[in-house]
């Protein structure tokens, strides 16, 4: 059995006409971007690192701990840590120890 082309695709994809993209200028050395310039005093978003402590196995690292910011709650950092880097630990049970900077 022969296969049959479909005829009622829809025409109009390639009937819109080409919309050029505007070039955004590189961000200039002094100049606030997005993020930066809608911080407000609730956000924790560019909070320094301290030492993330697991409760369970006691592993320790140096980073931050996963949260909400509550100027940014759809914003995740990647880099942040929701679960203890050990591969047989895994647990959610974490804490954040600032650290000592007078060193």
């Amino acid at each position: 059995m022969p296969i049959q082309k479909r005829s009622n695709l829809p025409t109009q994809l390639s009937q819109k006409p080409f919309v050029p993209v505007e070039k955004v200028s590189p961000i200039v050395k002094g100049q606030k971007t997005t993020v930066e310039s809608q911080t407000g005093e609730g956000c924790i978003c560019e909070r320094p690192e301290g030492v993330v402590l697991c409760q369970r196995c006691g592993f320790e690292l140096k980073g931050r701990l996963q949260r909400a910011c509550s100027s940014h709650p759809k914003k995740i950092c990647l880099m942040d840590h929701r679960e203890c880097p050990n591969k047989f630990c895994r647990s959610v049970h974490l804490i954040e120890v600032p650290l000592d900077d007078s060193a």
